[in-house]
């Protein structure tokens, strides 16, 4: 049932718009800039979906997780941007790789430790067990709106200033 889902979230897609941009390019350019917006809606959506519900708990942690997902997600954007040039990487690719190592996939871990088909609530805090795991999700929440936060702030930072070798294209 698992291995479905991600084929239908993330397989269909991937496939779709590989043959898309292979036998239609003219077509796929055209959807390219509208299709960006909607993934991001859609991500968007998601992550405040499954977020929405466990506002109260938000409030009530935020303060014990907030620094620790801030550092944790500048260290990781930090090490992609240094990483790269290290790697001998091309400057071009150093943007790719920043948000490729800063951006974690939060939003899916979100959706599926919320997902109460596939973990049920009692798992989480179980007294029988003493098995707690809000934690967890917690973290992992704060880490999807997060990401969304600083991953868009990036990329439109990036985008703001273009590289160099884009300049001179143009």
């Amino acid at each position: 049932m698992h291995t479905g889902l991600f084929f239908i979230i993330l397989g269909i897609p991937i496939v779709l718009g590989m043959l898309c941009a292979h036998f239609c390019p003219k077509f796929t350019e055209k959807i390219k800039k509208p299709f960006s917006v909607f993934s991001i809606v859609v991500f968007v959506v998601m992550v405040l979906g499954m977020f929405i519900p466990n506002w109260q708990l938000f409030i009530k942690y935020i303060i014990f997780i907030f620094l620790l997902v801030l550092l944790h997600n500048a260290l990781a954007f930090g090490t992609g941007y240094s990483g790269a040039p290290l790697m001998k990487l091309p400057r071009k690719d150093r943007r790719s790789i920043t948000i490729e190592v800063g951006i974690q996939n939060s939003g899916l871990g979100l959706t599926l430790l919320l997902n109460t088909s596939i973990f049920k609530p009692e798992i989480w805090n179980n007294p029988e067990t003493g098995i707690m795991y809000g934690g967890m999700l917690f973290v992992t929440a704060w880490w999807g709106i997060w990401h969304i936060i600083s991953g868009l702030t990036l990329a439109s930072l990036f985008r703001r200033k273009p590289l160099p070798e884009a300049k001179t294209a143009e």
